[in-house]
C-alpha cells in the first residue's frame, strides 16, 4: 500500500500536471521555423548538452566540491560559478550568437506572449507548493541566507537558461515544437543521473524513480517555456524549489 501510494505521490500527480498543463492550460503559440539541416542541428545540440555532462561530471569527480557545497563559503560558490558558467553559458551563448545570429528574444529574455497568464500561475503554484513541502518534515533545517542567494543562479537562472533556453529552443528549430519540451526533459533530466548515483548515493530503484520525477519536472519547466516564451516565469519557479520557499518562509515567520 505504502509502495502504491509513493507511485501516486512521486509518479502518477506530476505527470497528471504534465497532461493539464499540455492538454488544457493556455495554448502554445506559433511554431518557429524549421532549420534546413536537421540533422546537424540534432547533433549540434547534443555536443552542448554533452559538454555540460563531462565539465560536471570531471568537476565533481577531480574535485571536493561535492563536499565543499554542504557548507560553502562565497569563495567556493564563486569558484562554482565560474566554472559552470564556461559550459552552461559562454560556449553555447558564442555558438549561437556569432554562428546561428540568435537575439537575447531567441534565448527567451523576452516578456511572457498574450494570454500565458493562467500557465504561469498554475505552474508557479505547483513549484511553490513543491518549494514549501520540505515544511511537513520535522528535521527539516532551513537553507542558509548564502544558499537562497546562490539559488538565484544555480538552479532558477542556469538551468533555465540553459535547458530551455538554449537546448530546448535548439531543438524546436530542428525537430518541431511538439517534440521539443519533450526530448528537453529528457536531457534535463538525464543530466542529473550522475549525481543521483554517485553523489547523492540513490540506490538503482530510487535513483530511477528520482530521475522520472526529474525528467518530468522537466517537461512542466519546458511546457511554461514554450507557451509563454519566456525564460522569466521558469526562473521565478525553479527558484522556489528544492527547499528554498520552505526555507524563506521559516525565516519569516
Amino acid at each position: 500500500m505504502e509502495f502504491i501510494q509513493f507511485l501516486a505521490i512521486e509518479i502518477a500527480l506530476p505527470l497528471g500536471i504534465v497532461a493539464l498543463l499540455h492538454f488544457k492550460i493556455g495554448n502554445y503559440p506559433q511554431p518557429l521555423p524549421l532549420e534546413g539541416n536537421r540533422l546537424k542541428g540534432i547533433w549540434g545540440t547534443l555536443v552542448i548538452w554533452a559538454l555540460l555532462v563531462i565539465v560536471s561530471t570531471t568537476m565533481i569527480i577531480f574535485s571536493d566540491f561535492a563536499e565543499k557545497m554542504a557548507d560553502p563559503t562565497p569563495g567556493i560558490l564563486l569558484q562554482f560559478i565560474l566554472i559552470t558558467a564556461v559550459p552552461y553559458i559562454l560556449v553555447p551563448v558564442l555558438y549561437l550568437r556569432f554562428v546561428k545570429k540568435w537575439t537575447l528574444k531567441d534565448f527567451g529574455f523576452r516578456k511572457p506572449v498574450p494570454n500565458s497568464r493562467a500557465v504561469i500561475v498554475f505552474a508557479v503554484i505547483v513549484f511553490a507548493i513543491s518549494g514549501a513541502l520540505p515544511l511537513l518534515n520535522s528535521d527539516f533545517t532551513p537553507l542558509p541566507v548564502l544558499m537562497l542567494i546562490f539559488a538565484l543562479w544555480q538552479p532558477a537562472f542556469i538551468e533555465e537558461f540553459f535547458f530551455r533556453g538554449i537546448i530546448q529552443g535548439r531543438l524546436e528549430r530542428v525537430i518541431g515544437q511538439n517534440k521539443a519540451w519533450i526530448y528537453g526533459g529528457i536531457l534535463f533530466g538525464l543530466v542529473h543521473v550522475f549525481t543521483n548515483f554517485f553523489v547523492v548515493g540513490f540506490d538503482l530503484v530510487p535513483g530511477i524513480i528520482q530521475l522520472i520525477m526529474q525528467i518530468m519536472s522537466g517537461w512542466i519547466f519546458g511546457i511554461l517555456y514554450m507557451k509563454t516564451r519566456s525564460l522569466y516565469p521558469g526562473m521565478f519557479a525553479h527558484f522556489l524549489t528544492n527547499s528554498v520557499l520552505a526555507s524563506i518562509i521559516t525565516m519569516i515567520f
